[in-house]
């Protein structure tokens, strides 16, 4: 994989390839939607460290579980934030986005 590339957000750790190539399945369909989310804090300021990394880890674990979402990979770094989640159909990306920023960031 890109090892090199993005030393900080290591797929191996998650054991990620596996995880991946996993097809669900639901009444009517199979799929397989996985979305690589990244977002950082205004300025890139080095914010999430400390009290701020366990909360943030919490309400993230918690806001996937109330959308759906399988929580497959998550990385906090102090000046961004890596969230590697699979979905169903029926989510949008816009849609996750939307209500894992703005709910961690009212909770914050």
């Amino acid at each position: 994989m890109t090892k090199n590339k993005y030393p900080h957000f290591n797929l191996d750790k998650y054991n990620l390839p596996v995880k991946i190539a996993t097809v669900e399945s639901s009444c009517h369909s199979k799929h397989n939607i996985n979305y690589h989310i990244i977002w950082i804090p205004k300025y890139r300021r080095k914010v999430l460290v400390g009290n701020v990394w366990d909360i943030l880890s919490r309400i993230l674990k918690g806001q996937c579980e109330e959308l759906k979402l399988q929580r497959l990979a998550l990385e906090i770094i102090p000046d961004h934030i890596h969230l590697f989640v699979a979905a169903l159909p029926k989510h949008t990306p816009f849609k996750i986005v939307h209500k894992l920023k703005g709910n961690t960031s009212i909770q914050l």
